[in-house]
Parts: C-alpha cells; sequence; structure tokens
C-alpha cells in the first residue's frame, strides 16, 4: 500500500474528516490505495464502509486533490466513485455536476 506524505494535506484533510465520528480507522494509506486502483481498497470492512462515503462526505474539489496528490487521476477517482454507488453509497449530485465537464 502506498505510503502517505506529510506533503498531502488534501488527504489528511479528508481522512480526518471521513474519521471525525469514529476515530482513526481509514488511515491515508486507505484513501490512496482507493483513489489509484479505483475501488475501494481498505485495511478493514469498516474503513471500507467509512470510505465509501467519500464523495458524498468530502467536497469535489477536496476529492480531486486528493486523487492529484495520491498519484492518481480524475477518471480513477470517477472509476471509484461508480465503485462506492455498486456497493450501496448513495450518489453525490455534487460530484457529478463537477465532473461531468472534466470527464
Amino acid at each position: 500500500m502506498p505510503n502517505s506524505s506529510p506533503y498531502q494535506h488534501g488527504i489528511s484533510m479528508a481522512v480526518t474528516h471521513l474519521n471525525a465520528p469514529y476515530g482513526a480507522i481509514v488511515s491515508p494509506g486507505d484513501l490512496i490505495e482507493s483513489l489509484s486502483q479505483g475501488e475501494l481498497r481498505a485495511a478493514s470492512p469498516k474503513a471500507a464502509a467509512i470510505l465509501s462515503y467519500l464523495f458524498v462526505e468530502v467536497e469535489p474539489r477536496l476529492v480531486m486533490q486528493c486523487a492529484m496528490e495520491s498519484g492518481s487521476s480524475l477518471p480513477m477517482a470517477n472509476q471509484l466513485y461508480s465503485d462506492t454507488i455498486k456497493g450501496g453509497a448513495p450518489r453525490s449530485a455534487l460530484w457529478e455536476s463537477a465532473v461531468k465537464a472534466l470527464l
């Protein structure tokens, strides 16, 4: 799993936000790996469940920043979004609107 770097501020912000109600369950590596692979990849089922709400809980701009910081791309982030929808997460009108013109 890729390592996080102190220069990945967006990833840190997104992970902190996702973990806020639960404690430290989702790791930066979980987010990096998921964005890089375009599918949920987490160290535990709890982390995967929390991470599946990334596109609902985190602003599209920050998700895009996280994709870039992780060495991924917007298409791979959108593939992750599709994977979360297939897994039962709710759709995000904000994400869909933000990427509509970019993909």
